[in-house]
């Protein structure tokens, strides 16, 4: 990678794509990355092409910050791998958490 890691998240998510590379057979890799989809670090991760990232083509689902909608954005993914299709994908009402959860 050409650029240098400035925080835990692209560092996590950067762990995520290597344990996912030494993996075989279907993997589904849900969770709260703290990490925009549009940031550098997804972007690598996700041009390998697996895993992928389900919310893309499917809306943008800011799931954090639940109790302020001015500054919500869309924290949280589902990585999958090519043996999963989704069928719906939607965000929930809160349920008491500073993050909404997902339903796929």
């Amino acid at each position: 990678m050409s650029s240098p890691l400035h925080n835990q998240p692209e560092l996590a998510l950067l762990r995520v794509g290597q344990r996912i590379e030494h993996t075989s057979g279907p993997l589904l890799v849900p969770g709260n990355f703290n990490h925009m989809s549009w940031l550098h670090t997804t972007r690598v991760l996700e041009a390998s092409g697996e895993p992928r990232n389900v919310c893309l083509g499917w809306g943008l689902f800011s799931t954090f910050d639940a109790a302020c909608w001015p500054l919500r954005c869309p924290l949280d993914h589902l990585l999958v791998t090519k043996q999963f299709r989704l069928a719906l994908l939607e965000r929930l009402p809160g349920i008491g958490s500073d993050h909404f959860p997902l339903l796929a």
